[in-house]
């Protein structure tokens, strides 16, 4: 076992190597596959609307930046893993955990701390974006929550499977996460019904 006094260092010349390997998600590549995305979908459909093509392609780009932020990267090389374990017991960095308690890490002290409002706002957008590309479907309060709740449920299971399988809790369950992403989604859901509201109103009162 290496001393504390090495781990740094070594993490530094596994990062700075080829030893160091971790699935990663880089902001380049989101940019060149929603390029590519938006190239063939031009190509082929023939949008309608420009609006909603454009629509279209920044929803493609919120997934993959979301699938980024929330799962990336991920460490898989053992030995990296092992250093980074004894980084914790050496306490360099603070020791990450699972939290299946409402409200242990969203207390009024930290509630607008940047990753409670990040978590807010993370799945938010889809409150507006699934209505809106999906207008076929019957969407509603409880189908929204439905749709946050699961989506957030199915990131935060990812992230506690990886943490078993590793041995490590890089990325911990977190029900506060969880809730976060679920309001931040019903949040938005509520404003795009009254815009489109608002919308409806404008437009028969200029007829």
């Amino acid at each position: 076992m290496e001393s504390c006094q090495t781990v740094m260092d070594l993490i530094q010349e596994l990062e700075s190597s080829s030893q160091f390997i971790s699935i990663q998600l880089k902001l380049l590549p989101i940019i060149l596959i929603t390029c590519l995305y938006a190239y063939v979908v031009y190509k082929l459909v023939k949008p309608k609307s420009l609006l909603r093509f454009f629509i279209s392609v920044s929803f493609i780009f919120y997934l993959l930046n979301v699938f980024r932020l929330a799962l990336m990267p991920m460490p898989i090389n053992e030995e990296y893993i092992a250093l980074l374990k004894l980084e914790v017991s050496c306490g360099l960095v603070e020791s990450r955990r699972h939290n299946f308690t409402f409200f242990d890490y969203m207390k009024w002290g930290n509630l607008f701390h940047y990753t409670t409002i990040g978590n807010f706002f993370m799945l938010a957008p889809l409150g507006f974006y699934l209505p809106y590309l999906y207008r076929k479907q019957k969407w509603n309060i409880v189908r929204i929550f439905n749709y946050g709740f699961g989506i957030s449920l199915s990131i935060e299971c990812i992230q506690l499977l990886y943490s078993y399988i590793t041995g490590y809790i890089y990325r911990g369950f977190n029900v506060d996460d969880l809730m976060l992403n679920t309001l931040g989604m019903l949040v938005f859901y509520i404003v795009y019904v009254i815009f489109k509201l608002i919308y409806k109103v404008v437009l028969v009162l200029c007829r």
